[in-house]
């Protein structure tokens, strides 16, 4: 592939959503544009006029859509089956069908040949990542981890094992490889593996080692969470009600009501941020002793005025409580988040709450008054002093990226008891 200058690198997003990847994505722009390169994005097609996109002024494309199995016959969503491992995940975006596969990956070659981009970057794009391993195109992957899982494919929940689990997950390992290998074939690459498309792409991890999903990991390079710059939030303003210690929330979906309710129980000042709070929502609480929200408030501000967190699950804001050294109560949406917490369970540093398992009441309570659970958390982040991650963050993405440093060994050592 013939490649031009300037240094140009393309930003590939495919899957997700929410605030997370805009964040990620406009954060590495403007790392390569400080350092005289230039970017082009290639996010999915409803983010294109995204407000975030237009404030960068960089070229703005629509990523090459694989159909998804997820897609209802009236263009709609239907809920996924029972995902064992991250080979079910490909398999419900679209890689067992190997027609569809092959005009999506098609259609990323066609963007390679007509951006000549030096280098790709993939944040949760992995249709980008195995045409880029058919183009020879050297690639980076940006991940919490989830979409980078070992070569093994290794169930989410690991207390689940048994011979038939193990062959249900061998099997659809199988199918995702044998798509692989046919649209290689396809696309002139003969005898092209899972193995070689999944190992393709340096892994640099946008959290530290206590919040990799299958971790601990020898092959990535943390760099601590991306989160959103203080110009895109406001500043948390706590309500003058309530007594005692201070809870900053995050939560989204159909749990937030019940958690809104349970802060409330609790008479502490709060600050609940709900981007999808309802007007009814909004005037309840009004006046009382949590302040709800829909506006991002300054994550880091709010971390360092606060004395607990509970939040939904999201690697960013999971990884930048336990770096400001807060306990956190995780209610995970996906499972994805679930993995993510269970790291932190396991590290005694946060608690996790499944509806039906307890009250919500009891488990802030807990949050509150359970010092071990500072202590965890303090630990590690002694284990990841600010100015050592923000290092470990410029020597990645400059090795990720241009290739300007030999490596980054300081401070990724991981204690994991």
């Amino acid at each position: 592939m013939e490649f031009i200058e300037p240094r140009h690198i393309l930003l590939a997003w495919e899957y997700g959503r929410n605030l997370g990847h805009l964040v990620r994505l406009a954060q590495i722009r403007r790392f390569v544009s400080e350092r005289g390169g230039c970017c082009t994005l290639v996010v999915p097609r409803s983010y294109v006029n995204h407000c975030w996109f237009a404030r960068s002024q960089a070229p703005v494309r629509t990523a090459p859509a694989l159909r998804s199995f997820l897609t209802s016959q009236d263009g709609g969503r239907r809920r996924p089956g029972r995902l064992y491992s991250f080979a079910d995940v490909l398999l419900d975006l679209g890689f067992a069908d190997v027609a569809a596969l092959e005009i999506a990956v098609a259609g990323w070659l066609k963007l390679f040949k007509e951006e000549k981009p030096q280098r790709l970057l993939c944040d949760y794009a992995p249709v980008a990542q195995l045409a880029a391993r058919i183009a020879g195109l050297p690639t980076t992957q940006l991940t919490n981890g989830f979409d980078a899982p070992p070569l093994d494919f290794p169930l989410f929940d690991r207390t689940l094992r048994g011979p038939h689990l193990d062959r249900l997950n061998a099997e659809r390992v199988r199918k995702v490889a044998d798509s692989v290998r046919r649209v290689g074939l396809s696309h002139g690459v003969a005898d092209l593996r899972l193995d070689d498309v999944m190992g393709w792409s340096l892994k640099v991890l946008d959290g530290i080692p206590e919040t990799d999903p299958y971790g601990p990991r020898i092959d990535a390079m943390w760099v601590g969470p991306f989160i959103a710059a203080s110009q895109d939030t406001c500043a948390p303003q706590w309500s003058t009600g309530g007594k005692g210690k201070r809870i900053f929330g995050y939560v989204r979906g159909s749990i937030a009501p019940h958690v809104l309710n349970a802060l409330s129980s609790a008479k502490s000042p709060a600050i609940c941020v709900w981007p999808d709070a309802t007007e009814a929502a909004l005037a309840q609480y009004r006046g009382s002793t949590v302040q709800l929200m829909r506006r991002p408030v300054d994550l880091g501000a709010a971390l360092a005025e606060a004395d607990a967190v509970v939040n939904y699950g999201s690697s960013a804001v999971v990884c930048s409580v336990l770096l400001a050294g807060k306990p956190q109560l995780m209610i995970p949406s996906d499972v994805e988040k679930l993995m993510l917490s269970r790291r932190v369970v396991q590290q005694g540093a946060g608690i996790l709450y499944r509806p039906g398992t307890t009250s919500l009441e009891i488990s802030i309570d807990r949050l509150l008054n359970d010092s071990s659970l500072n202590s965890a958390a303090d630990a590690i982040a002694r284990r990841h002093p600010p100015a050592r991650l923000r290092r470990q963050r410029e020597a990645a993405i400059s090795t990720a990226l241009f290739g300007e440093h030999p490596g980054i060994s300081e401070g990724v050592s991981y204690d994991d008891r």
